[in-house]
């Protein structure tokens, strides 16, 4: 997100985590809220909403063919506000885009893309989607290192026997979105961005349309993002490179046999060897 943001039409907050979530949140707030009240609401006042909303037939209709509307067009206006105003703070008066980084899966609680996607298609149907992925064995120890840091009481090590049955059904889902959806979108492994940054944003910024000269992608690529103490927090590699095929060097050959076992079709589709 820090490299986007450095492109004159992309509207991002320019400070860590570099993820605002404007977008997500009041979205979150439309497709959960108004649109299912029962969410909410507690049961007493459950009642009173179906008796004053479901009861009758025309205030029925109304409510589920305009107030979902209505509430969305809404939140789509704060959502633009917000950014913005983070325009005028950065002077990013050409910016074409705002972007998010919304995460497919995640812990209860968190909000995703499986959640949000039909409501920004419906919203903003001109959207860009970009599929950030990673390989998935580097992904599954570079969560558990980052929980061990959390809870220094954990055995990594134990943990590291099981760790990828924790997330094969959600990496098999995730692979079959992004079967559905790979002819409008932009795949970008981690990786590649790692090693080819260049490349890649070129890559990017081809896909939105916006300036991708030399000297803009050049003026990114060149300057390293800056790691200050809040995202040195979220770092659980010695270095950007060591996160890089990590599990080749913190499994055992058992191990690496079994973790790409589990993902073998998944890594294939998206290009990793297995």
């Amino acid at each position: 997100m820090q490299l986007l943001a450095k492109h004159p039409s992309i509207t991002v907050a320019n400070q860590h985590p570099y993820e605002t979530f404007a977008l997500e949140y009041w979205l979150h707030i439309v497709s959960n809220q108004l649109y299912s009240s029962h969410t909410f609401l507690s049961p007493i006042d459950q009642q009173r909403f179906e008796r004053d909303f479901m009861s009758d037939a025309q205030r029925r209709t109304w409510f589920q063919e305009k107030y979902y509307t209505m509430g969305l067009h809404f939140c789509q206006q704060a959502i633009e506000d917000y950014y913005h105003q983070i325009c005028i703070q950065q002077n990013a008066h050409k910016a074409s885009y705002f972007a998010e980084k919304i995460p497919y899966f995640a812990g209860a609680g968190t909000t995703t893309w499986r959640q949000l996607s039909l409501v920004v298609r419906e919203l903003y149907p001109d959207a860009r989607e970009i599929v950030l992925v990673r390989d998935f064995r580097d992904m599954v120890l570079s969560a558990l290192h980052f929980g061990a840091r959390e809870d220094t009481s954990r055995d990594l090590e134990s943990e590291k026997a099981t760790a990828y049955l924790n997330v094969t059904n959600e990496v098999s889902e995730f692979s079959q979105y992004y079967k559905c959806h790979q002819n409008n979108t932009l795949l970008v492994r981690y990786e590649d961005l790692i090693l080819d940054t260049s490349s890649i944003l070129k890559a990017i910024f081809t896909y939105l349309s916006i300036s991708d000269s030399d000297d803009i992608v050049d003026a990114i690529a060149h300057h390293p993002p800056q790691i200050d103490q809040s995202h040195q927090q979220h770092i659980t590699s010695k270095s950007i490179l060591n996160s890089i095929q990590r599990w080749k060097r913190e499994l055992i050959p058992q191990l690496q046999d079994k973790y790409t076992d589990a993902f073998r079709d998944n890594l294939n589709l998206f290009g990793y060897d297995a």
